[in-house]
């Protein structure tokens, strides 16, 4: 008669075996956990990006300035009467490029509006480096306001 005891070898190759799947199930998770994590993070992107276009289009320039933060915590200053002069039309995203891990982004972007005062359509180029906040989970812009004139 074999006891229970007697069948558990502690370094038998069937316990060893069982490692292998084990680890590489582990590594997989780690894995699309992270991919989950930067993918989560593009989605946040397009939001922001979509977000901060609206609120120049609707002229909701204090939402704007929300999103202008630098990696140091300071904030541009800005002349908001000065804006009330103009009025933003569009807003297009031309191009995207993200870092590796996907918390920094650099945005090409045009800019068309007008003076309210004298119509004169015009088009700025807007070259943005745009960082996340792990602590806020949020994205911001580092790079100065547009400037109109």
């Amino acid at each position: 008669m074999i006891t229970a005891f007697e069948n558990y070898l502690p370094f038998s190759r069937s316990r060893k075996m069982w490692r292998i799947p084990a680890i590489i199930t582990t590594v997989l998770l780690v894995a699309a956990c992270s991919n989950m994590a930067a993918q989560k993070r593009m989605e946040n992107l397009d939001d922001a990006l979509d977000s901060y276009g609206a609120a120049l289009r609707w002229a909701h320039y204090q939402d704007v300035l929300a999103y202008h933060l630098n990696q140091d915590g300071k904030r541009p200053v800005i002349e908001m009467d000065k804006l009330d002069d103009y009025s933003v039309t569009g807003f297009e995203i031309t191009e995207r490029v993200l870092n590796e891990d996907q918390s920094e982004a650099f945005i090409k972007s045009e800019l068309v509006y007008y003076h309210k005062e004298y119509g004169t359509v015009r088009k700025l180029r807007l070259n943005q480096n745009w960082w996340y906040s792990e602590e806020a989970k949020h994205w911001f812009v580092e790079t100065a306001f547009p400037e109109f004139k």
